[in-house]
């Protein structure tokens, strides 16, 4: 503290003394006390401004952000219980050192949750196999599309072979289920008006009453639809309609014979499932929520919803499921790797599709992701990063 400002300091306390000991003028000796305080701070500044001019100055560090990820293989691997690798790993951790960025990273265990944390800016941002569609867009904003795929359609490779458990399978998936019921309709029908006919004949072949009749009827019409019935009715009008069910036999004996081979021929030789106009009719597994489901759920397709990829692929193996739809990229790595000789593609990939980077809605930072991941392709730093990981051999 300067001289005068001491000075100051002592006029003003000493002023203030003297008038209050004076009784003199009291209100004016308060003013005068009052003006000499004010004068003597306004000469060295207030407390709060000379803390504030006197304060080191320290330089901004780098943000560190949260970084939210799901593990979905190629795009999120996990090896141990905290080092993570992948495209989308090594995509984020370039674009990082392009924006000049820290983070840390936050495992969920499905896109729902991922989209959730950066609604609620849980996370800063987030970065997986994150398909863009308008229902998700009104949640988040997206960068520029990462990665361009579709999804495509997975079956196991046991589908060609041919042994029993297969044949059966195939067997009942045929039309073999609806010809035989096609078949018992037209026994008991026309067993029905056999009897009824015959019953009011004086030595018919079938008892008159109800039951064992109809039971003998039952017996007569089915070995004549084979052309082993060894009685004939009685009455003229029933042997008119024997006489018409023998030739109504032949015709549906050969009817039967070529639906049942044609649908089992062709099941065969298709293996089943060889794309997406195969799949009604099957039980198809994907992950909960995902847009596979939705896509899925939109065609009347029975869907088999699994909260992991995990558990999609086990309910394939164990044939709970006929097929997997999910993403192309993610079912060609595992076909690949995990799944070769087990499982195989089929089809073309469909209803394409565009990863993204996810952030909360508004924030300055979705611009810094878009121009460094423009840089990333431009200086080719991208392109290494996809044929690391998706390039065919």
């Amino acid at each position: 503290m300067g001289k005068g400002s001491l000075l100051m300091r002592w006029m003003a306390i000493s002023g203030l003394g003297l008038l209050r000991r004076s009784g003199f003028w009291p209100q004016l000796g308060g003013m005068i006390g009052i003006l000499l305080a004010i004068l003597m701070f306004s000469s060295q500044g207030s407390p709060l401004q000379a803390q504030t001019s006197q304060a080191p100055v320290n330089p901004t560090a780098s943000p560190t952000l949260r970084v939210g990820t799901r593990i979905l293989p190629p795009f999120v691997t996990q090896e141990g219980a905290r080092d993570l690798s992948g495209f989308s790993i090594e995509l984020w951790q370039s674009l990082a050192r392009e924006i000049d960025l820290k983070s840390t990273f936050k495992v969920y265990p499905n896109v729902q949750d991922l989209l959730r944390a950066v609604e609620t800016r849980e996370v800063d941002v987030a970065i997986a196999a994150i398909t863009i569609n308008s229902e998700r867009a009104q949640r988040v904003d997206f960068s520029q599309p990462i990665f361009s795929g579709g999804l495509q359609i997975m079956v196991t490779t046991s589908n060609e072979n041919h042994g029993l458990g297969n044949f059966l399978k195939d067997l009942l998936g045929s039309a073999l289920p609806k010809l035989l019921s096609l078949s018992i309709l037209l026994i008991t029908l026309m067993a029905h008006v056999v009897w009824l006919i015959e019953r009011f004949h004086h030595d018919p072949m079938i008892s008159s009453a109800y039951f064992p009749g109809i039971f003998q009827a039952l017996w007569w019409t089915a070995t004549g639809l084979v052309g082993q019935s060894e009685t004939m009715p009685k009455g003229v009008i029933s042997r008119l309609i024997a006489l018409f069910w023998m030739f109504a036999s032949v015709g549906f004996v050969a009817y039967f014979t070529a639906a049942f081979t044609t649908a089992l021929t062709v099941q065969q030789l298709q293996g089943g499932i060889q794309g997406l106009a195969d799949l009604p009719g099957h039980t198809v597994a994907t992950t909960a929520g995902s847009t596979a489901a939705k896509f899925l759920q939109d065609r009347k397709i029975k869907v088999l919803e699994r909260d992991s990829l995990e558990e999609v692929y086990a309910a394939l193996m164990d044939r709970q499921a006929d097929a997997v739809v999910f993403d192309s990229g993610v079912l060609a790595y595992y076909a690949n790797r995990e799944g070769q000789n087990l499982v195989r593609l089929v089809g073309e990939a469909f209803k394409p599709e565009n990863y993204g980077i996810a952030v909360s809605l508004d924030n300055p930072l979705g611009k810094e992701i878009d121009v460094a991941l423009l840089k990333l392709k431009e200086d080719g730093t991208y392109n290494l990063l996809y044929d690391k990981y998706f390039k065919q051999e």
